[in-house]
């Protein structure tokens, strides 16, 4: 059995992605296929988010997760941090992931009241659906490494600042959609959006 450890983030999981991909019969690794004795080292600080054509729902987080956002964020749409046009630009990006299945590195810096910084990095593999379908986003964080640079009783999330530092898209074998792809995606998500007002 293939695991992961914190020694080397990121490379690990999409081994072990590409791993179940390989023994799915279908593209994409299925959901059920990920165990916690594959990634015991990252099972507080994960997050499993399910994808239904217009939602990212989150279904679990682990509990580092919960103590970062100061409360349980289960059932929260993800997509909801974002509005206009960057929501949906996000929502025709995980629609790509069906049939061009990659990976989202997002690095986040988060700044507190008093001056405190934290980086925060998170690598999203897209998984299956009993089905087959593209459903769910499983990510795995640095919440290990950040968590224990705050203090949760001292620490004031309500003068949190986070900033989005750094966004890649991962070949997980499939390619990743192109800059010009990307691009146009941005331009008619801005040009359907005009028409709407």
């Amino acid at each position: 059995m293939t695991t992961i450890s914190k020694n080397d983030f990121g490379t690990d999981y999409i081994e072990l992605w590409q791993a179940l991909a390989k023994e799915s019969d279908v593209v994409l690794p299925r959901r059920q296929s990920l165990t916690m004795n594959h990634v015991p080292d990252y099972l507080s600080a994960m997050v499993i988010q399910e994808f239904t054509g217009d939602q990212l729902r989150v279904k679990l987080t682990g509990t580092l997760i919960d103590d970062f956002y100061r409360m349980n964020i289960g059932e929260t749409d993800f997509l909801n941090f974002y509005s206009g046009d960057t929501k949906q630009y996000f929502i025709e990006l995980l629609k790509m992931m069906a049939t061009e299945p990659y990976g989202v590195f997002v690095e986040r810096e988060y700044t507190y009241g008093f001056g405190k910084t934290i980086n925060s990095y998170a690598l999203s593999l897209p998984f299956a659906d009993r089905h087959g379908n593209f459903r769910y986003l499983i990510s795995v964080t640095n919440g290990n490494e950040f968590m224990s640079k705050i203090d949760v009783r001292l620490d004031d999330s309500a003068g949190q600042i986070g900033v989005l530092k750094d966004m890649k898209l991962i070949d997980l074998g499939f390619g990743t959609p192109s800059e010009e792809k990307m691009k146009s995606l941005l331009e008619n998500v801005i040009v359907e959006n005009l028409h709407k007002l």
